[in-house]
């Protein structure tokens, strides 16, 4: 009987929790977060599909049996073969090579975009929430000026106006998606400035700057991670249709909404002209979506609650 009672000492007690048996708790062990067993295809898939466009950009002469540039007049407006998989265009030009090609300049013209967006509306949240004051309605006041411009209008103003050099579709892109993430950015700022490690921080004497960097910049990650997957499917549609209507970068590489542009006119003689760079578009648009919409509703709480 004592050595019952000496085990039943010895030993953490089971905690019974709404008629639950929870484990017992092992020596020494610490918090660990609960991973998922696998991976939902919701991941997986676009994740294969951005994989793959962005192994085409970064090596497109290894992929790629042609050259953009080499032409075939014996083959001008092929069907698709095996020779020519996408068949070619008015040109004889093989269209899988330059879908290929054309996925170089396409994720160029999103990312760069993406990157100039976020920085700066990052930065901008980022100081609006943690400043507050005058400072915080200055800026908010100027992002709702900037809303209040239609966003594609905004964006073909300043690719109409600046020309069509890299730079100014990089500026024509990015100043649609800044906005938002300055608003997002500046909510999320206020509710982490509010928690009790910030001001504790602040007591010790830390500046502002690194607050901010060091403190507040951490718990927002994965907001900023969701505005920029979803902020790239834009981009990449966004590009393309400047890119469409005759505003996108002016240089001798294929991009693929110029591609989809020049098949319009063969559409009913040609099918495989606009199709082939058009499905391009709509599979790298959709992975980046459904990739942001799941990663979104993985770290939006609110979402977790529902």
């Amino acid at each position: 009987m004592s050595g019952n009672l000496l085990k039943n000492t010895l030993l953490p007690p089971r905690v019974k929790l709404q008629g639950q048996v929870l484990a017992e708790p092992s020596a020494g062990s610490k918090f660990q977060p609960r991973l998922p067993r696998h991976i939902p295809l919701a991941i997986v898939v676009p994740l294969l599909v951005i994989a793959l466009i962005a192994v085409c950009a970064l090596a497109p002469g290894w992929i790629a049996p042609f050259a953009p540039t080499d032409m075939d007049d014996n083959a001008i407006l092929s069907a698709p073969s095996f020779h020519h998989l996408f068949g070619t265009d008015a040109f004889g030009r093989d269209i899988f090579s330059l879908v290929i090609f054309g996925a170089q300049r396409s994720l160029e013209i999103a990312v760069f975009s993406m990157v100039f967006s976020s920085i700066v509306g990052t930065s901008i949240g980022l100081v609006s929430g943690f400043s507050g004051g005058w400072i915080d309605m200055a800026l908010m006041r100027l992002i709702d000026i900037w809303m209040s411009v239609p966003p594609m209008l905004l964006a073909l103003i300043i690719a109409a106006a600046l020309g069509g050099s890299f730079d100014a579709i990089i500026a024509a892109i990015g100043s649609m998606t800044l906005p938002p993430f300055a608003r997002v950015i500046r909510s999320q700022v206020i509710a982490v400035k509010a928690r009790p490690f910030v001001a504790a921080s602040q007591a010790l004497g830390a500046s502002p700057l690194r607050v901010m960097l060091q403190h507040v910049l951490p718990h927002i990650l994965s907001q900023f991670l969701v505005l920029a997957t979803l902020g790239l499917g834009q981009a990449i549609l966004v590009g393309a249709t400047l890119s469409f209507i005759g505003l996108g970068v002016i240089d001798d590489r294929p991009d693929w909404g110029y591609l989809l542009s020049q098949g319009r006119d063969y559409i009913s003689d040609a099918w495989w002209y606009a199709t082939f760079p058009g499905l391009a578009i709509t599979a790298l648009a959709v992975s980046v979506n459904l990739l942001g919409d799941t990663l979104k509703s993985r770290f939006d709480p609110h979402h977790q609650k529902r």
